[in-house]
């Protein structure tokens, strides 16, 4: 009974840590999709990056930034720097997340994954300090491309949500605008 408990706690704790990698994963989608949207440059971003998967955003914005002209050498590498460190996490994560995690006859656990064209598994160790030391991770490159944005392109990093902010708006009944308004001008004083 001992020992079962202590493989649900264990097992608990994983899923748990799991848990935050998916999590830390999603913001890091998230601020990608604002960083290829600031690129782009226009409202209407919003429409090409929405629903792209954090390979494809990775990819159209090293893309992008290999030809847009606002940005210097220097930015152009530490962006570079940013992307690789977001494949090199996104790919931990896909193998977290998407491996059958099976535990081996030494108790260690192994998530096994399929390749494109490779009969074979493809095994990666599991564990709660991986699973942290990859949540944070996530976390520090979902800072460093919100800090790399706003550093590089402040005027444009709204462009990903303008047009729903624009429907919110249009949503307001009159009093509500007046509100919003009467809101806005006391934050302004």
């Amino acid at each position: 009974m001992e020992e079962g408990s202590s493989y649900q706690d264990h097992s608990r704790l994983l899923a748990e840590a799991l848990g935050r990698v998916v999590q830390g994963a999603a913001a890091v989608e998230t601020q990608l999709r604002t960083l290829a949207a600031a690129l782009i440059g226009s409202k209407y971003a919003a429409i090409v990056v929405a629903g792209q998967s954090t390979s494809n955003l990775v990819q159209m914005i090293d893309a992008i930034s290999r030809v847009h002209d606002q940005l210097s050498p220097e930015r152009r590498d530490e962006l570079g720097q940013l992307l690789a460190r977001v494949k090199a996490a996104n790919k931990q994560r896909n193998d977290f997340a998407h491996g059958m995690w099976a535990v081996g006859a030494d108790g260690a656990v192994m998530a096994h994954n399929s390749r494109y064209r490779q009969f074979d598994w493809s095994k990666s160790p599991v564990s709660h300090s991986a699973l942290t030391e990859l949540s944070k991770e996530l976390g520090d490159c979902t800072a460093g491309l919100l800090a790399w944005t706003f550093a590089t392109l402040p005027d444009a990093i709204q462009h990903e949500a303008q047009l729903r902010w624009e429907a919110y708006v249009k949503s307001l009944t009159p009093e509500e605008v007046a509100a919003l308004a009467q809101r806005r001008a006391r934050v302004s004083e």
